[in-house]
């Protein structure tokens, strides 16, 4: 047997005669050397740090900028009550707080027109009454 076919580089693939040349064996032999040297060069260490800590992932800038939203209309809110009750020291006694009534359907406007002709109706009717 040929002593050039003891080594093949790719050894699943034996269908091409270049792989089995002695060239390819002195560049895989080499590199396999120089790898094990490292391997024996390297002292074993462990990784003690925690992991790096991104800025975009602790601080979120979309939430405090929420926050300081929510913040300022508090503040606004605040600002108006107190000139509210300023005002209302100030000033002469009012009512401040009043219900105002919102009619629910539209018939509301023809409605004082129905109570006149009902009231007018009624007057009259006691007015022509032969009991009085």
């Amino acid at each position: 047997m040929n002593n050039s076919l003891d080594y093949l580089a790719y050894p699943a693939i034996v269908s091409n005669h270049r792989q089995s040349t002695t060239f390819r064996k002195k560049l895989d032999l080499g590199h396999y050397l120089l790898h094990k040297n490292r391997i024996q060069i390297v002292k074993p260490t462990v990784d003690t740090k925690p992991p790096m800590a991104h800025t975009h992932h602790i601080l979120k800038l979309s939430k405090l900028q929420g926050e300081q939203k929510k913040i300022d209309k508090i503040e606004y809110e605040n600002k108006q009550l107190c000139q509210k009750i300023a005002n209302a020291h100030r000033g002469p006694a009012k009512v401040d707080c009043w219900n105002e009534y919102f009619p629910k359907r539209e018939g509301g406007k023809k409605r004082p027109a129905r109570n006149s002709r009902r009231y007018i109706r009624n007057t009259t009717r006691y007015l022509l009454s032969p009991n009085q």
